[in-house]
Order: C-alpha cells, then sequence, then structure tokens
C-alpha cells in the first residue's frame, strides 16, 4: 500500500486525528493494532517508513497499476 499514494497522504492520514481507524473501521484487529502501545511508540516510524516508499519516491517495486515492478 506505502507505493499507491504518495507522501502528502501519509502525512494526512498520520496526523489527522482518527482517519486512520475511519479507514479500518470494518476490521477489528487492525483496530486493536491501532490501539496497541507498540503502534503509538512506532507511529513516527511507521509514516516515516510510508513516506520514503510512497508513490513518487522510486523506491519500491510494485504495481501501480500502471508500472508494475518497474522504477520510474
Amino acid at each position: 500500500m506505502a507505493k499507491q499514494i504518495d507522501d502528502d497522504d501519509w502525512d494526512f492520514y498520520f496526523n489527522t486525528s482518527g482517519k486512520i481507524e475511519k479507514i479500518h473501521k470494518s476490521k477489528p484487529e487492525a483496530l486493536e493494532s491501532l490501539k496497541s502501545e507498540i503502534f503509538k511508540k512506532r507511529k513516527k516510524r511507521l509514516l516515516k517508513f510510508f513516506i520514503k516508499n510512497s508513490k513518487f519516491s522510486g523506491v519500491v517495486h510494485g504495481c501501480d497499476a500502471n508500472f508494475c515492478g518497474t522504477r520510474h
């Protein structure tokens, strides 16, 4: 998923209160993980990782529906 959206979107999801929870509202296991102390401790590192590997970073090999497995 990191490759599917850009760094501004990741920043928005992580820094807008309740946004991540809203996205995962139908997934009880995900909501439980988001409330955990581990997630709270690692939230900044996860955001940094997602931004570093976001849509326009050129870092992650993956399928974005246009260029599967290629760097651009």
